[in-house]
């Protein structure tokens, strides 16, 4: 009778893996698995692939690897996390590339720097809306003015013919302008977009629907 084959993750956890890592890799780079966000990450892509061939400690690794480009952290290389625990490199390789093909993959480098361009305007105007600094907020022709040109059009509204003053109602601003509570929800929106971009549809479900 055939056995049926363990997840990866029924087995050796990514935490015990991290447990490992953190042992072995310098501080710098441990610091990579420590975190949540790659952690929770690697757990994802444990549950959104198949059960692997490998070894449970490779494929966990390679997990903790593909996790770590996918939350545009800094990169840990199979090869890396391989000699650190003292595995064969070209197995954790093998697991990575073998993960990476059962996953969609992530948006275009364009795109996602769309997403985080317009996420760093959008996080900055709420900023400023709160501390009721909001005109002049972006220069023409600056780096991020174009980013989201929308949103600064409305922010600016409030300001024309030279009549803004400091002390702007944080409610609904006339012809159009955002409310605080409006540009929170839009940050929040585009955090989600930026994530979903970075993780790819399959990954970002796995780590939402745990």
């Amino acid at each position: 009778m055939s056995r049926q084959q363990s997840h990866p993750s029924e087995s050796v956890s990514i935490d015990d893996v991290v447990t490992l890592l953190e042992a072995t890799l310098p501080t710098e780079r441990a610091a990579v698995v420590l975190s949540t966000e790659v952690r929770e990450v690697a757990r994802g892509v444990l549950e959104a692939t198949a059960s692997s061939t490998h070894d449970r400690t490779i494929v966990a690794l390679a997990a903790l690897t593909l996790a770590s480009r996918r939350t545009g952290r800094v990169e840990l290389t199979p090869e890396e996390v391989a000699t650190a625990v003292g595995v064969n490199r070209e197995r954790v390789v093998e697991a990575d590339e073998q993960l990476v093909a059962e996953l969609s993959p992530p948006a275009a480098e364009r795109d996602r720097t769309a997403v985080r361009r317009r996420l760093i305007v959008a996080t900055e105007l709420l900023a400023a809306a709160e501390r009721d600094r909001l005109c002049g907020f972006y220069a023409p022709g600056s780096t991020l003015a174009d980013a989201a040109p929308d949103l600064l059009a409305r922010a600016d509204r409030h300001c024309a013919d030279d009549d803004c003053t400091d002390d702007i109602d944080l409610g609904l601003w006339d012809d159009g302008g955002l409310t605080v509570a409006e540009l929170q929800a839009h940050v929040d929106r585009l955090e989600a977009d930026l994530e979903l971009a970075r993780l790819g549809t399959e990954l970002y479900a796995a780590v939402h629907t745990r």
